[in-house]
């Protein structure tokens, strides 16, 4: 039998099965991710922090009694200083989806 040969083939397996585990790790990683998708909509509790405090009280702890309404903004619900920026792109905004 050819001694180079044989050790060709013992090369190339390797390469060829790490080929195909990523090839079926990332199929299988992007079926799932379509249903892991979570529905957040409906009434949460918060608390706004904008003295960045909520961590060191152990705002965690606690029940909050302000609500909100999701989907939706704090500018909805009227919490916090409203947003007065108008919006605008000042140049063309491109972003990309891989949604299989």
């Amino acid at each position: 039998m050819n001694h180079n040969y044989r050790k060709s083939i013992s090369a190339e397996f390797p390469v060829r099965f790490l080929s195909i585990f990523i090839f079926v790790f990332f199929f299988v990683s992007t079926v799932f991710a379509i249903d892991n998708k979570k529905d957040l909509s409906g009434v949460w509790t918060v608390k706004l922090d904008s003295g960045d405090i909520g961590i060191s009280q152990k705002w965690y702890l606690t029940t909050f009694s302000d609500q909100i309404h999701l989907p939706g903004t704090t500018d909805d619900a009227q919490m916090g200083i409203p947003d007065t920026l108008k919006p605008e792109l000042k140049r063309p905004q491109v972003s990309f989806s891989f949604n299989p």
